[in-house]
């Protein structure tokens, strides 16, 4: 009986393959085909990298000065582009597509509040305001 209480409140999660160009190791790249249409939409500036900084497929440009750890040389335009299944050197597609559908589902469309722990070099805070300049959001909250 506790079974099936808890087979109607929460349903078993919906686990798809997605055969992408992941690492051998890797065969779960911890987003759905909807989240890869998500990452897709929103990537629409052109991703380069110069001598100083790269810029994203979002528009975040990162000076190599506040990510000493990253080699210029080991980056991808391509994979900075679309970052699926990872952007090549420090985030995986799940993340870009968590704040993806955090902004693109808040409920009032003029204001979005983002929050990260940890944040180093704050990559996902700087995401959230270029996003909320992109797209018209006049309140805005970064903490990080």
């Amino acid at each position: 009986m506790l079974k099936r209480l808890f087979r109607k409140i929460a349903p078993a999660p919906r686990l798809v393959h997605i055969p992408v160009e992941c690492p051998p190791l890797q065969h779960y790249p911890g987003y759905l085909p909807e989240d890869a249409e998500l990452v897709s939409r929103y990537a629409k500036a052109k991703a380069s990298i110069s001598d100083d900084y790269y810029i994203d497929g979002f528009g975040v440009k990162t000076e190599f000065a506040c990510v000493p750890f990253c080699d210029p040389m080991n980056l991808s335009a391509e994979r900075l582009q679309l970052p699926l299944p990872d952007d090549g050197f420090h985030a995986e597609g799940i993340e870009y597509a968590a704040l993806l559908d955090a902004f693109d589902n808040r409920k009032v469309k003029g204001r979005f509040t983002a929050v990260e722990v940890g944040s180093g070099w704050g990559p996902w805070i700087a995401m959230a305001g270029v996003l909320a300049r992109q797209h018209d959001v006049d309140r805005l909250c970064l903490i990080g």
